[in-house]
């Protein structure tokens, strides 16, 4: 495939489905925009809703195999042109895909999509770029929004959100590779602690597992969590009194975090 070009075709076919999956209706004519509207907004006609399914599964589609390309052949896709278009291309866009359940899969294909880009080609990526903070607040919605506790029976039991159980089946290795992914990328490009910071996710992280039973996280989940959360608290400093307000020292003890108490309370 690299050979032939093959990731240019590829690039070029991902532009034009994105094209048809964020079809954005015509622009309302002057002496429109000021009338009162009383009606709903019409539906999109039922060809051009089929139009978009066909386009959204073409995409997930294509980050497939451009995930593959990245973990098949690093090199490659660090010194790629093309490599490079395709990162621009994720962060320029995903903040401007419709929040709706029908995007959700490709929203998490793209997200981490974009992740293992920053990982290959963090050389290259410019300190407080704004496409970049964007991209990662649409990221972290992604992996933020997957799990709660406030959707249990008891209150007290990490559970996949509503909203994600239709497409856990999709989503879950998504879910895990963007966990494990977004946590190299810190170390890689170690400014973007600041703004996870920022947004409040990683206390988030603290306050929800703080109402978890004790010992109840799966070892996957329990894993992926505290390896992030190490992450963080190496490449930010500034996070452990943040994480120590919030009470982290119950959560450690509660689900065995023993790596993550040791980074923030010494031995």
């Amino acid at each position: 495939m690299l050979d032939c070009k093959e990731e240019d075709v590829l690039l070029e076919c991902l532009t034009f489905h994105w094209s048809i999956v964020n079809y954005k209706k015509p622009p309302v004519p002057k002496s429109e925009r000021l009338k009162v509207r009383r009606e709903p907004e019409p539906e999109l006609p039922q060809a051009v809703q089929e139009a978009m399914a066909d386009s959204r599964a073409a995409i997930i589609s294509m980050c497939n195999i451009f995930m593959n390309i990245i973990v098949l052949e690093p090199r490659f896709v660090e010194s790629s042109a093309t490599f490079s278009s395709l990162l621009k291309f994720v962060l320029n866009n995903l903040t401007e895909l419709k929040n709706i359940p029908d995007n959700l899969v490709l929203h998490g294909n793209m997200a981490v999509l974009g992740l293992l880009l920053l990982k290959q080609q963090a050389k290259k990526v410019k300190k407080n770029d704004f496409s970049i903070c964007r991209y990662i607040q649409s990221t972290i919605r992604f992996l933020w929004d997957a799990h709660n506790v406030d959707e249990s029976n008891d209150a007290s039991t990490l559970v996949v959100s509503m909203t994600y159980k239709k497409y856990w089946m999709e989503l879950m290795e998504l879910w895990f590779l963007g966990m494990q992914t977004i946590s190299v990328v810190l170390t890689l490009v170690p400014w973007i602690s600041e703004f996870i910071v920022e947004t409040g996710w990683a206390q988030g992280i603290v306050d929800t597992l703080k109402k978890v039973k004790a010992c109840s996280l799966p070892p996957n989940i329990k894993s992926a969590f505290e390896d992030f959360l190490c992450h963080l608290v190496e490449t930010n400093a500034s996070v452990v009194p943040i994480f120590k307000e919030h009470d982290v020292l119950t959560v450690c003890r509660n689900h065995l975090f023993m790596d993550l108490g040791k980074a923030i309370f010494g031995d």
